[in-house]
C-alpha cells in the first residue's frame, strides 16, 4: 500500500509491501499537497516482510550533532529518536490507544496518569541521521517500574537497517495492565551495538509515566546555601522520583519569590552575578511526572567580593576564552559527580580569599593559555566582560581530582560553561612542572575540543576505544638535548618530563586522527593581526618582540653595522613560568649578510628554548630571522615538523651602534 499525506509542514511519501513477489498493488489515500522545501528526494524505501506494527518513511532533512564532527555524518550513519511531525516535540507517546500503522500518533492522549485497568500502548519513531545505511538493528523498549521485581523488555526488530535520511516508527506496543505506581520506559536504539555510528552517545530515550492515583513528591531535605563570590552555590539531597527541581529566591524571605535556573535536575545550582554584601534568601521544590512538593523552608545567604586578577591577552578580539575561578553553573552532562556547579578555586581550603599562591597560580595558568592561543585571534581573558556574549569558551577552575572535561564546539560565551579543570591538591598543583604545567595542558587541551578538536592517538601497540590518547616520544634536538613531544590532544600527562606541547594533523607514525588542528581553530577565529616587525632600544639594548602565528612564518629584521665589532645575539620563545620556560616555539634563528649568505644559524635547545651567539660582523648590511623548526625524524627517533613551532619569542642585540632599518619583511610561506 502506497500513501501520500501531509505531516506537519514536510509532505512525505511512504510504502509498506506485503510478502509476495509479484507487483504491489497501490492506492492513493488522504493526498494532499503541500509546498516543501526540505524534502528534495522521493526515492521510496522497500520494506519486506511487513511487520504491521513497524513504518518507514520517506527521506527527512539532515541534522547533524554538535558533539560530532561532520566527516563522521558522511562516512557512518547516525541513529537517534525522532521526534513526530504532527505531535509536538515526543519521539515517544504511551497511550491507551492504537492506531492505524501508517498512521503518526497524532489525535492520540498521551497522558503520564493511566487507570490500573486500561491497556496501555507506546509509540516511538526514529530516523538516521547521518549519509550511510544502518545495517538491520534492533531496538529495546525496558519497562521499570515500582511493582515490576524485573524489567520488561520488548524487542523490536528493523530487519532492513534504515537508509540515511529516512525516518520510521512503531505502533501499538502493548505494556499490557499495570499496577498502581511510577513507571519509566527508556527506548534503547540498535540496543545489541550492531551498527557502527557516528555518534552513539544519542541512542536513548526515556519516558515516566504514573498507573493509579498521582502522588506527592517528598520536599528536599538538607538545603544549604553557601556564598561565593558575587555568587550562592545551593545543594541539596535527591528526591526519589523527582524529575526535577524548582528553585526560588527572594530579597526579604517574605515575598517577590522569582523562580531561578529552569528546570534544575543535578543536586546543585550556582547562583550567579550577584551583588556583594546583599542576603538572598532561597527555597526548593521537588517536582515529578504529576505533582510538586511543598517547598522547603528558606535558607539564607550573602555573597562577598573575591577579586581575580584582571588579565587579558588581546583585548576586543572577536572571540574569547574566559577563565572563570569564582565557581559556576555546569550542566551534569559535563560534571555528573557535582550535579549543576563547580565551587571555586581553593588550594588552601579558604574559599573567601586568594591568597598568594593561589594568585600566582590564576597567573601563570593565563599565562600559559595565552601562549598556547597567541597565534589565534583570541582573548584569552580572567574579565567577564570581556567574554561574555563572544563566541569561545568558557573554562571553570574547582573540585576535586585532577583532570578535566569539555563539550565539542564552542558557543556563545554566558552561564553555561563549555570546560572545566578539577584541580589536585596544593602541593601536587604547584610542583611544578608536573602539576602547573599539567594543569595548563588541561586547559588547552579541554579548550581545544570546545574548538572542534577531538582526540589524537595512539602511536601504540595498546590502543582500544577506551585508550585513544597519544602518549608522546622522546626527541633529540639540533643542540643534542633530550626533550619530550606529544600533541595538544593526545594524553599530555604520560609523561612527567618538561614538555613540548603543540597543535598537530596526525604527522607522528601510527596517528589515529590527521585533522588540521591550525585550520580547524583559524577557521572560527582568524588569525592574530601582524604587528609592525621593529626593535626598541632599552636600556642599553636592541629589543624586539613576536609571535610566530603560522607554519611557515619568518619574521626578518634588517640592520646596518656602522663598523666592525663583536656583537651579542640571543633570543627566547614562550614564557617564563616558575623559572620555567614553557614554549611551543622551537625556532631556528638565521643571520645573513647583504648577499644572503648564512652568518650563523643556531636552534634552540628544547630545555631552555634560549639561544646565545656572540659573533664577530663586519660593516654592512645584515638580516636577521626567526622561523619556526622541527626536528626530523631518523632510524632512532621519531621527531615533528614545524606545523605546530608557534607562539611568542624575543630577540636581543646588544650592540648600541645599530644602524636599524625597523620593521622590514614578515614573510608567511
Amino acid at each position: 500500500m502506497v500513501g501520500e499525506g501531509n505531516l506537519g509542514n514536510l509532505a512525505i511519501e511512504f510504502i509498506r509491501r506485503t510478502p509476495r513477489t509479484s507487483a504491489v498493488a497501490k492506492r492513493r489515500r488522504n493526498r494532499r499537497t503541500c509546498r516543501i522545501e526540505e524534502l528534495e528526494s522521493r526515492e521510496m524505501l522497500s520494506v519486506a516482510p511487513w511487520n504491521p506494527e513497524l513504518f518507514y518513511t520517506e527521506h527527512d532533512s539532515i541534522v547533524s550533532s554538535s558533539l560530532i564532527t561532520s566527516a563522521s555524518l558522511e562516512t557512518q550513519p547516525d541513529l537517534q529518536p525522532r521526534n513526530f511531525f504532527t505531535y509536538g516535540t515526543e519521539p515517544m507517546v504511551i497511550t491507551t490507544q492504537t492506531i492505524a500503522a501508517e498512521d503518526e500518533p497524532s489525535q492520540v492522549i498521551d497522558s503520564p496518569v493511566f487507570n490500573n485497568a486500561d491497556t496501555i500502548y507506546a509509540h516511538f519513531a526514529i530516523r538516521n541521521a547521518g549519509a550511510v545505511a544502518a545495517v538491520p538493528f534492533t531496538c529495546t523498549l525496558a519497562l521499570t517500574g515500582d511493582n515490576l521485581v524485573t524489567p520488561t523488555v520488548i524487542n523490536r526488530n528493523f530487519n532492513n537497517g534504515l537508509q540515511p535520511g529516512h525516518w520510521a516508527w512503531y505502533n501499538n506496543i502493548d505494556l499490557g495492565t499495570l499496577a498502581d505506581g511510577e513507571y519509566t520506559l527508556t527506548l534503547a536504539i540498535d540496543s545489541d551495538n550492531t551498527v557502527e555510528e557516528a555518534d552513539e552517545a544519542n541512542n536513548t530515550y526515556t519516558k515516566t509515566f504514573v498507573v493509579g492515583t498521582p502522588y506527592t513528591p517528598a520536599t528536599p531535605s538538607g538545603f544549604t546555601a553557601t556564598p561565593g563570590s558575587e555568587r550562592v552555590r545551593l545543594s541539596w539531597n535527591a528526591v526519589s522520583n523527582a524529575t526535577h527541581y524548582i528553585l526560588e529566591r527572594s530579597p526579604n524571605d517574605t515575598n517577590n519569590w522569582e523562580r531561578i535556573g529552569g528546570d534544575v535536575t543535578g543536586i546543585s545550582y550556582m547562583d550567579t552575578r550577584l551583588a556583594a554584601n546583599t542576603a538572598y534568601h532561597y527555597r526548593i521544590s521537588a517536582v515529578n511526572t504529576t505533582a510538586t512538593s511543598a517547598p522547603s523552608d528558606s535558607t539564607q545567604a550573602t555573597p562577598f567580593f573575591l577579586p581575580v586578577p584582571e588579565l587579558s591577552s588581546l583585548p576586543g578580539a572577536e572571540y574569547a576564552i574566559f577563565l572563570n575561578f569564582n565557581g559556576n553553573e555546569v550542566g551534569t552532562t559535563l560534571n555528573a559527580s557535582d550535579g549543576n556547579a563547580i565551587p571555586p578555586f581553593d588550594l588552601d581550603g579558604n574559599p573567601y580569599s586568594f591568597s598568594d599562591e593561589e594568585l600566582q597560580m590564576i597567573h601563570d595558568l593565563w599565562l600559559y593559555t595565552s601562549e598556547m592561543f597567541c597565534p589565534f585571534n583570541i582573548n584569552v581573558t580572567t574579565v567577564e566582560a570581556e567574554a561574555v556574549g563572544k563566541m569561545g569558551s568558557h573554562v571553570c577552575f574547582g573540585g576535586a581530582g585532577a583532570g578535566g572535561a569539555g563539550f565539542l564546539n564552542m558557543a556563545t560565551i554566558g552561564e553555561t560553561v563549555s570546560a572545566m579543570v578539577t584541580m589536585p591538591n596544593s602541593s601536587g598543583l604547584l610542583d611544578f612542572p608536573r602539576g602547573l604545567q599539567g594543569t595548563g595542558q588541561t586547559i588547552v587541551h579541554e579548550v581545544g575540543h570546545n574548538f572542534g578538536l577531538i582526540h589524537d592517538g595512539p602511536g601504540r601497540d595498546d590502543y582500544s576505544d577506551s585508550n585513544e590518547y597519544y602518549p608522546g616520544h622522546n626527541v633529540i634536538d639540533a643542540t643534542d638535548t633530550a626533550g619530550y613531544w606529544n600533541a595538544v590532544m593526545g594524553g599530555t600527562y604520560y609523561n612527567d618530563s618538561l614538555q613540548i606541547i603543540q597543535f598537530s594533523m596526525g604527522e607522528y607514525p601510527d596517528a589515529t586522527n590527521q585533522e588540521d588542528d591550525l585550520k580547524i581553530i583559524s577557521d572560527r577565529t582568524g588569525y592574530r593581526p601582524d604587528s609592525d616587525l621593529v626593535f626598541e632600544y632599552i636600556a642599553g639594548q636592541n629589543i624586539a618582540k613576536g609571535i610566530i602565528e603560522t607554519s611557515g612564518d619568518e619574521d626578518s629584521y634588517t640592520f646596518n653595522v656602522v663598523e666592525s665589532a663583536e656583537y651579542t645575539f640571543t633570543a627566547i620563545s614562550g614564557v617564563t613560568i616558575q623559572d620555567v620556560q614553557v614554549s611551543s616555539l622551537y625556532y631556528v634563528l638565521t643571520l645573513k649578510d647583504a648577499d644572503g649568505d648564512t652568518v650563523f644559524e643556531e636552534y634552540s635547545p628544547l630545555n631552555s628554548f634560549f639561544v646565545t651567539r656572540t659573533i664577530e660582523l663586519g660593516a654592512g648590511e645584515y638580516t636577521l630571522s626567526i622561523a619556526g623548526a622541527g626536528i626530523a625524524a631518523t632510524a632512532e627517533q621519531k621527531g615533528f615538523s614545524n606545523y605546530g613551532s608557534l607562539g611568542f619569542y624575543e630577540i636581543v642585540m646588544s650592540a648600541n651602534v645599530l644602524d636599524l632599518l625597523g620593521s622590514v619583511l614578515d614573510l608567511l610561506n
